[in-house]
């Protein structure tokens, strides 16, 4: 039998949803956006976020990735305006 997770806010249905900043489980848009209210949550990870070594977990693997993904992506954009600001 698998563990059935309850939603954080309604405390009623599955949940379907996991907070990217806190990982709270919400079951709806409705519960997401309760939680962001009542929490004062963002709901967007904290790239900058200390993980101690013992604590790092795959979750925290993909989230640098993306953020390094995320820089190279501005970069890019950054060396094609400055060729074309270059060539203009």
């Amino acid at each position: 039998m698998s563990d059935v997770i309850k939603c954080s806010v309604c405390l009623d249905k599955t949940s379907k949803y996991k907070c990217p900043r806190c990982y709270t489980q919400t079951c709806s848009l409705e519960c997401c956006l309760l939680h962001k209210d009542r929490a004062h949550c963002t709901g967007k990870r904290d790239v900058t976020e200390y993980v101690r070594k013992d604590e790092y977990r795959y979750r925290h693997f993909i989230s640098d990735y993306r953020l390094l993904e995320e820089i190279d992506r501005a970069n890019a954009s950054r060396e094609r305006n400055l060729l074309m600001i270059s060539i203009c």
